[in-house]
């Protein structure tokens, strides 16, 4: 009676249309595998081409320094536009216009990217902007020659070159 009732169940595996198999199961777990690997290389690429680039580049204008040592600017915001270039003139004065600015949004002038103190320059305003002077205590510290000069504004900046 025991055999008999073991083959009638081996019979009914062997022959039956459940379809809960052992085929049928792998077969879930390839597409459930394939699918997680899809959806784990996208997210990869997405971090890698968007989000991750825009946090790295937030993170370096955080702890951008110039290579002196001193505390540089991340060059965004608005450029400003100096209305004409100057060299220093014969009594140690040296004018610079820069357009549509004004004294309140000026944060630091840097004169080969160090910083001028604030006693080694004059604001003046006038109709057409900001005429930024730096006085004689500034330029005579510097060797004949070209000079790069910087005007950081607390939206932007404006940049030129002058020579001693």
């Amino acid at each position: 009676m025991r055999i008999k009732k073991e083959n009638k169940q081996s019979k009914i595996k062997l022959f039956g249309k459940k379809g809960e198999g052992y085929v049928d199961t792998g077969v879930k777990i390839l597409i459930a595998v394939v699918l997680g690997a899809l959806v784990l290389s996208s997210l990869y690429a997405l971090f890698n081409t968007t989000v991750m680039p825009a946090v790295k580049t937030k993170v370096e204008s955080m702890f951008e320094y110039s290579q002196n040592g001193n505390s540089g600017f991340a060059e965004s915001g608005k450029e400003y536009t100096i209305g004409f270039h100057q060299n220093v003139m014969s009594d140690g004065y040296a004018n610079f216009n820069v357009l549509d600015a004004n004294s309140d949004d000026l944060d630091s002038v840097q004169v080969d990217d160090l910083t001028v103190p604030n006693e080694q320059y004059r604001l003046t305003e006038s109709t057409g902007g900001l005429v930024i002077t730096l006085k004689p205590e500034c330029t005579s510290e510097l060797s004949s020659g070209l000079h790069n000069i910087t005007f950081v504004f607390c939206d932007g900046f404006a940049k030129s070159t002058f020579s001693k």
